[in-house]
């Protein structure tokens, strides 16, 4: 290793990592450019635009993008936090078929647990990290396009590789109404603090007291989305 980022680094013990015998080693461990953003460009519902993903619930503008948003009349909570990837008119040609180009990157270097179906016709890809920083944890990336997914469960993802693209919802028939008049493709991005349980399902739909209908693990996945931001963009949110 021959650089550190002194304001983002700490020192840690790792063995099996340069020793001398038995003896465990002191390694120091960079953890500036740990996780990236999980897209390659920046979301339309971007900091300051409408939409806006970054916000909390009761900041002014908030929308169902933001993680804890009521829906379904307050009957569930939102799991995750949305990106949007792509925003047109919604046209006869192109309200059933269109196809989006925005590539879904892993965030970190972790193991495929699974993908499969999710929402209105997408898919999801579930992947356990192990980092410095943020400790183990999970991602599900949902709404994904399901016919276009790179990774299969059992792969070790890379931090930056594309493993899929945004998906296109479909309900009866239609695209949902998420944005009048317009069509939007998004990320859904749910994050689960417990990366060591890797049993059962994420979703949880017996519970009625759990509104977010997820494992009670579920957090708010904002600091590590702005933490690849920054690694991603060179911007800080």
């Amino acid at each position: 290793i021959s650089s550190f980022n002194e304001s983002k680094s700490l020192t840690r013990v790792d063995k099996g990592m340069w020793v001398d015998g038995d003896k465990e080693a002191l390694v120091k461990v960079e953890l500036g450019e740990e996780i990236v953003f999980p897209l390659k460009t920046k979301p339309l519902n971007d900091k300051g635009m409408l939409y806006d993903w970054t916000l909390m619930l009761g900041d002014k503008g908030e929308s169902q993008a933001i993680f804890g948003r009521s829906r379904n009349n307050g009957k569930r909570q939102h799991a995750a936090r949305d990106l949007y990837t792509d925003m047109m008119p919604r046209t006869n040609a192109n309200s059933k078929t269109f196809k989006s180009d925005v590539e879904i990157v892993s965030i970190a270097d972790g193991l495929v647990l699974s993908t499969g179906s999710f929402y209105y016709q997408t898919n999801q890809i579930t992947i356990q990290y192990d980092t410095v920083e943020f400790g183990s944890f999970i991602i599900r990336y949902g709404e994904v396009d399901a016919s276009r997914i790179k990774v299969k469960a059992g792969d070790r993802a890379r931090k930056g590789q594309v493993i899929g693209y945004a998906g296109f919802m479909i309900n009866n028939g239609r695209h949902p109404d998420i944005v009048g008049n317009k069509i939007v493709t998004m990320l859904h991005f749910e994050y689960f603090t417990n990366g060591a349980d890797t049993s059962g399902s994420l979703t949880v739909r017996n519970d009625p007291n759990n509104k977010f209908q997820r494992r009670k693990d579920l957090a708010d996945p904002l600091e590590i989305l702005k933490e690849g931001y920054k690694n991603t963009f060179g911007e800080i949110l």
